[in-house]
């Protein structure tokens, strides 16, 4: 075993040693948490029924931004009109997320009320 070999351990150990050194103690951990606040049930089924409309939303909206671009791409004669259909769509979807109540669900919370991730 050369001397380079028999450092790993040494190293390992070390790195090891300060990186649980770093982290916080359980009860830390715990205090560190928010305390998530708890919705009723029709609060939950407001939230969901919600959720699932913007969801339901945004993605037609996107369907019709393929479809568009599905044709600008068949009607497409040349390597640059192509380059206009990518930025045409690449704006159109920038443009829909900015839009209120816009964007992606998953930028939206859950129906349970945490964010998506």
């Amino acid at each position: 075993m050369t001397l380079r070999h028999a450092r790993r351990p040494l190293l390992l150990a070390a790195l090891l040693g300060l990186g649980l050194s770093t982290l916080p103690s359980p009860g830390q951990a715990i205090e560190a948490v928010p305390n998530r606040t708890r919705l009723t049930p029709a609060q939950q089924r407001t939230l969901f029924s919600e959720w699932r409309q913007l969801s339901l939303k945004t993605n037609q909206e996107r369907i019709t931004i393929l479809q568009q671009y599905q044709g600008c791409l068949s009607a497409a004669g040349s390597l640059e009109a192509m380059r206009t259909c990518q930025q045409r769509q690449r704006q159109a979807l920038i443009n829909q997320r900015q839009q209120p109540g816009g964007g992606s669900p998953q930028s939206q919370p859950q129906p349970d009320g945490t964010p998506m991730i």
